[in-house]
């Protein structure tokens, strides 16, 4: 083993060795990483005397990470629910009062009030490693659709400890669950490693639940389905007589005057996406379904044309 060596690293070896010697047979155990022991119970907070938690980590960057990790059970001194245990204080002991129902405690703030990332639920904020950088833009406003809730794709607790939330017994922590239960598309998949939302209605045509994007994917009119810009072939993929009203130069506000004008702008961001294609047809003129359940029929008189009982058809023109 000291083949080559030179005496001092000899010595330096030999020194090694005693003191492995010493502290397998000595009545002292050897210094280990610290993975249990006490908290200090005068104030409260985690102790740094390497008895149980590493020097430095009461930072509310290390324990807070490590926590949304679940680097260790802290349930088994803190409670299963982290409002205490034995000998080991409530998270509520150290946190300002209003810690766990205020979102941007844990998920950042940095672009909105909505703690909707840009930071992620590692800390990391840049754009090229998070986990769904559109996050702003679901919950922002838009041109086309109201802000959404975090309930429309994650389950949202009133307490940051509720059960289910970051304290989920599964095998992905540091990944925040997808569910969309709560929003437009309760069929909708989300898969993390392709970045896309699969049978989704918010991004479809307004025929169901059967649009995809993808993130880095552009959004407009035009994408999700056709308008009075659209091409014929694109006028096409829509429902019924869709296609032939658009050729003849009728405007999506003739039939959906509540939600769209002449021009094309949404002019009701609610009815817009909310998982119901809005109907607003003229007086004179009716839409109902038949017998059947399936089919659209057409009857009374609208833009100067008399149906009677005309089927609405299935993307023909």
């Amino acid at each position: 083993m000291c083949q080559g060596l030179s005496v001092r690293d000899r010595a330096g070896q030999f020194m090694w060795l005693l003191a492995l010697l010493c502290a397998c047979y000595s009545d002292v155990d050897p210094p280990t990483t610290p993975t249990g022991g006490t908290m200090d119970t005068e104030s409260g907070s985690p102790s740094t005397d390497g008895d149980y938690h590493p020097d430095g980590f009461d930072v509310p960057e290390v324990h807070g990470l490590a926590a949304k990790h679940q680097d260790e059970d802290c349930t088994a001194c803190h409670g299963a629910d982290l409002r205490g245990g034995e000998g080991a204080p409530s998270c509520d002991d150290c946190h300002t009062e209003g810690w766990a129902q205020d979102c941007t405690f844990c998920h950042g703030g940095t672009e909105d009030a909505t703690g909707a990332p840009p930071q992620d639920i590692d800390d990391g904020g840049d754009p090229e490693t998070l986990s769904f950088s559109p996050h702003p833009v679901h919950v922002q406003d838009s041109p086309l659709k109201v802000a959404l809730a975090c309930s429309a794709c994650h389950l949202t607790p009133t307490h940051a400890l509720d059960p289910g939330h970051f304290l989920v017994a599964d095998a992905t922590a540091a990944v925040a669950e997808v569910d969309f239960s709560g929003g437009v598309s309760a069929q909708a998949s989300w898969d993390a490693g392709e970045q896309s939302c699969s049978s989704v209605w918010c991004h479809g045509d307004g025929q169901g639940h059967n649009g995809a994007v993808k993130v880095g994917d552009t959004v407009s009119c035009g994408d999700c389905h056709a308008g009075p810009d659209s091409d014929r072939d694109a006028m096409k993929t829509m429902s019924g007589k869709h296609a032939h009203h658009l050729n003849l130069g009728y405007s999506c506000r003739n039939c959906h005057e509540s939600v769209a004008d002449d021009e094309g702008t949404i002019l009701d961001l609610v009815e817009h996406v909310n998982g119901v294609a809005l109907l607003d047809i003229p007086e004179a003129a009716e839409m109902a379904v038949d017998d059947s359940g399936s089919t659209l029929r057409c009857t009374g008189s609208c833009h100067g044309e008399r149906h009677e009982d005309r089927p609405w058809g299935k993307g023909d023109e």
